[in-house]
């Protein structure tokens, strides 16, 4: 967690908004910093010549047409934490050339790039997000976007990606790029402001009345006697798998033709799985 805000200037404001629920529960896990929670990375390869001053302003154009890439969030001294559109912001883009490096010293840099980028979280008191771009070689780059997941979704990442590559073709050709319409996030902040809370929550107070089961992951484990299964357990671990490419290209076909995100997949496999081991059709899980 990043201590110490930095002064914005007042004339380069152009909106101070509450946080939603969902942001305020990020925020709570940003400040108490448990295990870089909700930071998001995502690498791509790009094929082709890159201008990095066109792809520099391609990304600033694209800020400038997505207030939430001009947003800074502040919590010191204040009673309710805010988020503050700033009225221009410039992308912090990190360059690196590693043309003249042999294919396996490239592995090993851009291994390197990725972990420091990683080690070093995302200030969100003034740093929305940062954009790295690698250079293997006359035709091939690496564009890296860090940020952090108060930002924005994962569905958000194809619309940026959009904009940012149609920019970029515009400048490239000296064309003026299209500025697409889009709702304000302040309209969706008094939207949600307008809702009544307390019928929310007498619908799910009813809704998980009957609720009685406890849901819990069943542990076979050894003892000298006997094996026994032993559900309460309060040694927990952290388990790291990587889908292979068929995999990933099967999830990834299942939710983009199902419009779901990859999150609802594997909430729901977690669901179904904690449903068989407990044999009961009423499961509750946090996320």
């Amino acid at each position: 967690m990043q201590t110490g805000h930095k002064k914005i200037d007042n004339q380069n404001v152009q909106n101070i908004l509450s946080l939603t629920p969902m942001q305020e529960g990020m925020l709570f896990h940003y400040l108490h910093d448990i295990e870089n929670y909700y930071f998001e990375q995502l690498c791509l390869k790009i094929r082709g010549k890159i201008k990095m001053e066109v792809m520099r302003k391609a990304w600033n154009y694209v800020i400038e047409a997505n207030e939430m890439l001009r947003t800074i969030f502040r919590w010191e001294k204040l009673q309710k934490p805010v988020q503050i559109i700033l009225k221009t912001y410039e992308v912090p883009l990190r360059i690196h050339d590693l043309s003249n490096l042999t294919d396996s010293e490239k592995e090993q840099k851009i291994y390197e790039i990725q972990e420091q980028d990683q080690h070093n979280q995302i200030d969100i008191s003034k740093e929305p997000f940062r954009v790295t771009l690698v250079k293997l070689s006359s035709n091939e780059n690496m564009m890296i976007i860090s940020n952090h997941h108060i930002l924005y979704d994962g569905w958000s990442n194809g619309i940026i990606l959009k904009e940012l590559f149609q920019t970029y073709a515009a400048l490239y050709k000296g064309q003026h790029p299209i500025n697409s319409q889009k709702n304000r996030f302040n309209e969706f902040i008094k939207w949600l402001q307008l809702q009544n809370k307390d019928h929310q929550k007498k619908y799910w107070v009813n809704y998980l009345e009957d609720f009685d089961t406890k849901t819990e992951l069943p542990v076979l484990l050894e003892n000298k006697d006997s094996r026994e299964i032993q559900k309460n357990t309060q040694t927990t671990k952290s388990y790291v798998h990587t889908f292979d490419e068929d995999a990933t290209k099967c999830i990834n076909m299942f939710v983009t033709e199902h419009r779901i995100t990859f999150a609802s997949l594997i909430y729901s496999v977690w669901g179904i799985l904690l449903q068989r081991y407990n044999n009961t059709d009423d499961v509750l899980f946090g996320t």
